[in-house]
């Protein structure tokens, strides 16, 4: 399955969201985004499923690491997004719970094991 997610940058905080109860992972952090579309590429799907999922558009956006991974009975491929660019008003959309947080505190934040290398880049680079 792909998936295109975004790291989106403000100041020197990271927008992450709680994944819904119930759901694959659900309660855990993460990043913005969403599966793939068929047809569709990984720019395209983190744009639109940003927006779908927080109010945000992104006006540009940078590949910032790629990360496969395997989860029992599901392997991903994951396409990392950086964005510090974008308009709108933040919400969940879905009725998770959103969070602007600082990037030094993102290991303090339970999240999917396929984010576990961004997150440590993350820390290295914006903290």
């Amino acid at each position: 399955m792909k998936i295109a997610v975004a790291v989106i940058i403000q100041a020197d905080s990271i927008l992450i969201s709680r994944r819904l109860e119930g759901s694959h992972l659900g309660g855990l952090w993460e990043f913005p985004g969403g599966k793939v579309e068929a047809g569709e590429d990984p720019e395209k799907a983190v744009r639109r499923e940003v927006e779908e999922e927080t109010g945000l558009r992104l006006k540009e956006v940078m590949p910032l690491h790629r990360q496969a991974f395997a989860y029992p009975g599901r392997q991903v491929d994951i396409t990392f997004f950086l964005a510090a660019d974008f308009t709108g008003e933040v919400s969940g959309r879905e009725g998770q719970e959103i969070r602007w947080v600082p990037a030094k505190a993102l290991p303090d934040y339970p999240m999917p094991p396929a984010n576990a290398e961004v997150v440590k880049l993350i820390v290295e680079q914006f903290s």
